[in-house]
């Protein structure tokens, strides 16, 4: 009997030993499902501060050196990694590069306009105040000075107005009544026309006030790669039937100054490529490609929490991969979500670079530390609020208090639009 019980501690101990060595072994090895690997951080990247508007090149010094196979997708500056998973790293981190590393274009003027209660684009627009207004005169930062093309209508590309441009709010049934509502009840009155919900059920009451703007995908109420893809996959087709120049996308957090939107994009030509946003990593990240043989593919994505343009141009070069809900095999080919796949898109096969714009805000910033001045000239911002903490921008003399408006953005836009009803 003692020979019997000592043969199965040893046999329970052995196979324990082999459990423990094959672990060991996989985690070495690349990471499975398609999820994007982390560049190796050789002693830390110093936190990049100063531009605020800089296209991210294909040999950005952000992008950190580690081994590659050859064959596998190199490109200069670019090497590949093994064993690391992607990791979500707070947005503060991918700010703009540090000006002394970016070749600085020759910066000439091509649009200017008058805004009222309002900051500065910071490095993209200088201030003139006079009898208590602030006018902008927009200026190219990396952009090409094209302005003399003019669309069908007889405009210039800089004449775009909000009718040019299609929101889409990516949301979910459970938020209808707190994020929607305040979206409804702050800025969406300033863009009614543009603005599309995308949503996973159908919701009678907000049908009645948002119309045929409310688009019930019918796709899954969860939080999941598959579900959040299958959004965005109707929010792409339904931009394509809308003609529009800019196709924007935005969480249902987010805040929208219409205003700066507009100043903003009349800054960029839509007959060209462009790819707007914020970065939430400051590297570039690989993801394995299915379709060519589990190629590591680098590239870069503007976080969806932030919000993201995308100019028609290149929206319509992305239909073959993504129209007609095929952007959901696109998901499924790198297993990643929406954002990110649509930056394995852009960036990664169409080999157009991520403008990064720092006017773009998620919740994953430090939002209370910026000046209520700057909070002011932001094109998107955003709040968490949660039993842990809470992560809101800070307003001096606002509109509501903290337990009438803990998101403050109802107080925000009482400082831009002191004439609203809701105010």
């Amino acid at each position: 009997m003692r020979l019997k019980l000592k043969r199965i501690a040893s046999t329970l101990l052995f196979g324990l030993f082999c459990s423990v060595i094959t672990a060991l072994h996989l985690s070495s090895k690349s990471p499975q499902n398609g999820e994007a690997s982390q560049f190796h951080n050789n002693g830390g990247v110093p936190r990049p501060r100063g531009v605020n508007d800089q296209k991210v090149a294909r040999n950005s010094q952000l992008i950190l050196p580690v081994a590659v196979e050859e064959g596998h997708g190199e490109t200069p500056g670019r090497k590949d990694t093994h064993g690391f998973r992607l990791q979500r790293e707070m947005a503060w981190a991918a700010d703009d590069p540090p000006a002394e590393n970016i070749q600085q274009p020759n910066v000439s003027n091509f649009f200017a306009g008058t805004v009222n209660n309002s900051a500065s684009f910071h490095s993209s627009a200088t201030e003139k105040t006079t009898h208590n207004k602030t006018q902008f005169v927009i200026t190219t930062s990396g952009r090409k000075n094209n302005h003399q093309k003019t669309i069908s209508e007889g405009r210039s590309f800089a004449e775009i107005d909000i009718s040019d441009i299609f929101i889409g709010i990516k949301t979910t049934s459970s938020f209808h009544k707190n994020r929607v509502q305040l979206i409804l009840d702050t800025w969406l009155p300033l863009a009614k026309e543009q603005t599309y919900f995308f949503t996973d059920k159908e919701d009678h009451h907000y049908r009645q006030l948002l119309g045929n703007h409310l688009i019930n995908t019918n796709c899954s109420s969860q939080h999941s790669r598959n579900a959040l893809c299958c959004k965005v996959a109707s929010m792409y087709d339904t931009f394509l039937k809308s003609g529009k120049r800019w196709f924007c996308h935005l969480d249902d957090d987010n805040y929208l100054n219409v205003r700066n939107l507009v100043l903003l994009l009349q800054g960029y030509d839509y007959h060209q490529d462009y790819y707007l946003g914020r970065a939430s990593l400051n590297h570039a990240i690989q993801a394995l490609d299915r379709d060519r043989g589990y190629m590591q593919i680098s590239f870069w994505f503007a976080t969806g929490g932030a919000g993201f343009c995308i100019s028609e141009s290149l929206a319509l070069k992305m239909a073959p991969m993504a129209s007609g809900g095929k952007f959901m095999n696109l998901c499924n080919r790198v297993r990643l979500p929406d954002d990110v796949s649509i930056g394995f898109l852009v960036d990664g096969l169409l080999k157009v670079p991520l403008t990064r714009v720092g006017v773009f805000n998620s919740h994953l910033q430090g939002l209370g530390g910026m000046e209520e001045q700057r909070l002011l000239s932001q094109v998107t911002l955003s709040y968490l609020i949660s039993p842990s903490r809470n992560n809101t921008i800070t307003l001096k003399n606002a509109a509501f208090s903290t337990q009438d408006d803990p998101t403050r953005l109802r107080s925000l836009h009482c400082k831009l639009y002191p004439q609203s009803s809701k105010c």
